[in-house]
């Protein structure tokens, strides 16, 4: 079973209060994340925030990761390179095969 939570605490007061406030909305965006890396698309931290309002893409990646998923990065492009996010056909086959919680 692969049960998809955000992390628990920030580093700091100020951070841990902002993050105490809005764990609902982080969720959300986890769940987001996942559904467009399961169609098989690319994702950059620039689409993320402007087509899905999701403004910290490498966090929400690193919670999937630490769910069980395996997420897959690649810089892409000239100066200015991008980090792209993707899932591999196996892995989309593998969790689409496993009851989430």
């Amino acid at each position: 079973m692969l049960h998809l939570v955000t992390h628990q605490s920030e580093k700091d007061i100020e951070g841990d209060l902002h993050f105490q406030q809005n764990k609902k909305h982080f969720s959300e965006q986890l769940i987001k994340v996942l559904r467009v890396l399961m169609r098989g698309q690319e994702l950059t931290a620039q689409d993320a925030a402007q087509y899905y309002g999701v403004f910290s893409l490498s966090s929400r990646c690193s919670e999937l990761k630490r769910a069980g998923i395996t997420i897959q990065k690649n810089w892409v492009g000239e100066k200015p390179k991008v980090r792209t996010y993707y899932l591999t056909p196996t892995e989309i086959d593998r969790i689409k095969s496993l009851k989430i919680a």
